[in-house]
């Protein structure tokens, strides 16, 4: 992982995965999460084949590690979804996808 990185995790997790789970294993490179990288989260909503349901016609839930973070990656996926929902945080986003299943 490079310095200035953003990691967006986007499997469907328990709510506090990202920071709890993910984080820790990401700065065992000796980046420090907030100084050195980012994390965001954001599931991936798609069902493969459903021609109804496309990545342009779904609603992307993100979040960030922080403000910045949450509207640096909702700027990202605005590119490809017209849609985005930004949670309070990365837990809210977690349970939302959790719920969702």
């Amino acid at each position: 992982m490079k310095k200035d990185s953003v990691v967006i995790l986007e499997s469907t997790v328990y709510p506090g995965t990202t920071e709890e789970v993910v984080k820790p294993i990401l700065e065992e490179s000796g980046l420090k999460c907030g100084e050195d990288f980012k994390i965001a989260y954001s599931a991936e909503r798609i069902n493969p084949g459903d021609k109804k349901h496309t990545l342009d016609k779904i609603t992307k839930v993100v979040s960030g590690m922080d403000e910045e973070t949450t509207e640096l990656v909702a700027e990202l996926y605005q590119k490809v979804s017209r849609q985005i929902f930004k949670a309070k945080d990365i837990k809210t986003a977690e349970a939302a996808k959790v719920i969702e299943n």
